[in-house]
């Protein structure tokens, strides 16, 4: 003889359908996250044009390019952690939005296993 699995009584049938379909009809819009921004919609650099080589020229040539390339590259130095503040903001909001809807998750579950406990002792 085989052990049938276990069956819900009939009068469970209808809460479990009516939480399936609140849940589903309540988390449908919440699935959508925001998206960031598009990368091209950051801003560019503005640091003007690269200073360009002297070459082998007066040492008073090289000097200036010297100074010009270090304001050029500390300008970018600047963007680029600009930018990178600006991901890690972000990642932390993704991160909180994350732990939120598993924080919800976990309070529907508890709350879907009370139910189910409360409704299989009435029995």
């Amino acid at each position: 003889m085989t052990s049938l699995p276990y069956r819900a009584p009939a009068a469970l049938a209808p809460l479990v359908a009516a939480l399936a379909l609140g849940f589903w009809a309540a988390g449908a819009p919440a699935q959508t996250p925001a998206q960031p921004p598009a990368p091209s919609a950051l801003p560019k650099a503005d640091c003007g044009a690269m200073p360009e080589y002297p070459g082998r020229l007066v040492t008073e040539k090289l000097v200036r390019w010297r100074k010009e390339a270090q304001v050029y590259a500390e300008c970018y130095k600047k963007y680029a952690m600009d930018r990178r503040e600006l991901v890690q903001q972000a990642i932390q909001q993704y991160q909180e939005a994350a732990n939120a809807a598993i924080a919800e998750y976990n309070a529907v579950v508890k709350d879907i296993q009370a139910k189910l406990d409360e409704a299989n002792k009435a029995d």
